[in-house]
């Protein structure tokens, strides 16, 4: 089990989804396109759809439309289900907050290994942590 930081607004929240595991910083300004495929052939996850995955990210990179572009997708439902990041950020947070998308940070580097890409995982989110259990 991986145990991660989060904000107390997610407390309580349970969510079980594939992990989608993209090996660079993402831009959802540029990166992914406006129905939620991964545009950018720099990423290991190129052509995939970010739809009711559990994203799994270093850190966000660009623009703050990105916020909003995350908004978009979340609000016709092909938005992720949830997001970690190794480092915490500010566009990416803004954007999980204004859409209802849990968000958790300072997640094991070893969540970004490719091993991990498409497994089936658990996240809770339980007093300002989410504890993440991979369940294949």
């Amino acid at each position: 089990m991986f145990v991660a930081k989060t904000l107390s607004l997610f407390n309580g929240v349970s969510l079980e989804g594939e992990l989608l595991v993209v090996d660079k910083p993402l831009s959802f300004f540029g990166d992914v396109n406006y129905e939620g495929k991964i545009i950018n052939s720099e990423l290991s996850c190129y052509g995939e759809k970010i739809a009711n995955k559990i994203l799994v990210i270093p850190h966000g990179r660009g623009s703050t439309v990105g916020s909003y572009i995350l908004y978009s997708l979340a609000e016709r439902k092909i938005g992720p289900k949830a997001i970690l990041s190794l480092h915490p950020d500010t566009v990416v947070l803004v954007g999980c907050i204004i859409s209802n998308i849990p968000y958790a940070y300072n997640v094991s580097r070893e969540l970004l290994n490719s091993s991990y890409n498409k497994k089936k995982a658990s996240v809770n989110f339980i007093k300002r942590k989410a504890c993440i259990e991979i369940l294949d």
